[in-house]
């Protein structure tokens, strides 16, 4: 009999806890959010990779520049090496132009490594100048969200946006009621949708 017992305060300490969780988790509101789409429908992030567009499209053609000197030092190069090679001039002006070619292959050789510096470079500034640029607007979404989830008593916010190290959605399934994206993506461009908008054509056409 007292085996018994046991068994039934047992079970009902678990069914009273059962309840309390199932009260306890009713009690916490929980959004999920698609920080990705956020981001990209951000007016200051349509506005920024704008800039950036510009600037690749700047450093493009610089790019071009020195492929262009490069292709005629090129020219300028090999006709100097065949000449240099070419019996039907005498053995000096064979050699002036062996010795010219080999200070035009140098100086080919400079611009080589004078692409690809500047290539580099500018390819690591690109980068640099989108984290930094992704981290700042990042952060001012952040603080659009805490403000929401303290106005409106959420008690935790997940990003429905990544993966997981197994490359499967964090998320697997949440009520569409529980996506703030939307309402999200409506404070952080209220006053700019215009601006937006525009952005968004431009940035399609181009």
């Amino acid at each position: 009999m007292k085996n018994r017992n046991s068994k039934l305060y047992v079970l009902l300490l678990m069914t009273l806890f059962a309840g309390m969780s199932t009260a306890l988790f009713a009690e916490q509101r929980i959004a999920v959010i698609d920080m990705e789409k956020v981001f990209t429908e951000y007016y200051k992030t349509k506005i920024e990779d704008a800039k950036l567009k510009k600037q690749t499209d700047v450093f493009k053609q610089y790019l071009t520049t020195l492929n262009d000197a490069r292709e005629k030092i090129q020219i300028e190069y090999i006709e100097l090496r065949d000449a240099s090679q070419n019996i039907a001039l005498s053995d000096a002006e064979r050699e002036k132009k062996r010795v010219e070619s080999l200070d035009k292959y140098r100086e080919l050789q400079a611009k080589d490594t004078e692409i690809q510096q500047y290539n580099q470079q500018k390819r690591t500034f690109l980068v640099d100048e989108y984290e930094r640029i992704r981290k700042g607007l990042t952060g001012e979404i952040t603080t659009v969200i805490l403000s929401k989830a303290k106005r409106e008593d959420y008690r935790l916010v997940l990003d429905s946006s990544g993966n997981t190290m197994n490359n499967i959605p964090a998320i697997v399934y949440f009520d569409p009621s529980m996506d703030i994206t939307d309402q999200i993506i409506k404070e952080i461009n209220l006053g700019n949708e215009a601006t937006a908008a525009a952005m968004a054509e431009a940035n399609s056409d181009n």
